[in-house]
């Protein structure tokens, strides 16, 4: 059994309904188990500055079923890693969907407040 990752595409609300930063899910994209996913949102990106609500759970969601904090990183960084995993030989059929919806929003970002994305671990 692995680490699943499932991505959220949010927009940052500068205030939740209890004086925390929210975050707005866009677009929600399940991985599977993608180490390459993983270890990047897990080692190199910084905890999630806002909460989320995920299905299925009660409350405002800061941490993992693991009790790991969601982590984030931008738009472009991640368009940025798909890319360069897209030109490797790994071929796995759930990058080039998300990585052509990050590049949808990227176009599309200055209709935003704070578009992000954020890595959920389940």
């Amino acid at each position: 059994m692995g680490y699943d990752s499932r991505i959220y595409i949010v927009n940052k609300a500068n205030t939740g309904m209890n004086g925390g930063r929210y975050g707005e899910i866009i677009a929600t994209y399940e991985m599977c188990v993608f180490p390459p996913i993983s270890t990047f949102f897990r080692n190199s990106k910084p905890a999630a500055d806002c909460y989320i609500y995920v299905a299925g759970q009660d409350g405002e969601t800061t941490t993992d079923p693991y009790g790991e904090p969601i982590t984030e990183a931008s738009v472009s960084e991640v368009i940025t890693l798909l890319e360069n995993l897209k030109d490797e030989d790994s071929g796995y059929r759930r990058v080039q969907p998300l990585l052509m919806a990050l590049r949808g929003f990227e176009e599309t970002a200055d209709q935003w407040e704070d578009l992000t994305v954020i890595h959920y671990g389940h």
